[in-house]
Formats: structure tokens, sequence, C-alpha cells
């Protein structure tokens, strides 16, 4: 995932459409686990020590649409919701 700085580089210079879609909130959420969660005995470096520092780069940038996914719901998410809320008061059943 994370396991190269040019990839957490590619972030800082993303637009933020292309970022938006492709950090979803899950991906964000296991970046978090990376770097708040100690890493199993038998880890490889990767997942010991790569990933965790690439993950918290990327928090640095700073990127408001990936802030967005830990602090707000998806907008798609949100879209469905208010679509079946809709759906049901409008259906005569």
């Amino acid at each position: 995932m994370l396991t190269r700085a040019d990839k957490a580089k590619d972030v800082e210079f993303s637009s933020e459409r292309s970022i938006e879609r492709y950090f979803t909130r899950d991906k964000v959420r296991k970046m978090i686990e990376f770097i708040t969660a100690e890493p199993p005995q038998d880890a490889d470096r990767d997942r010991g020590h790569s990933i965790p520092f690439h993950s918290d780069m990327i928090f640095q940038f700073n990127k408001a649409v990936i802030n967005a996914k830990f602090f707000y719901p998806d907008s798609d998410d949100e879209d469905d919701n208010d679509s079946k809320s809709v759906e049901k008061k409008s259906s005569p059943h």
C-alpha cells in the first residue's frame, strides 16, 4: 500500500478529485491504525516502519479531502440514505 516515499509524495501533488477517489473512509481508517497500533511481533519492515511512516506523511500534507473522510461520512453514503428516505416517504406502502 504505502511502502515507497514516491507513493506518499504523489498525494502531495495529485488533484483533489483523484485523492478523493482513492482514499476511501476504510483506507483512511486503516492508515490511522497503522500509525497508532503497535505492529505484530512478526511484522516485516514494511508493516513495522515504512507503512506507518508514509501514512503519517500523507496526513501531514493536511489534504482536506483525506481529513474529511475521517471526520465526516462519505458523501455517497449520505446521498444513498437521502434517496432511500425519500423513496420510503413517497411509497404508498
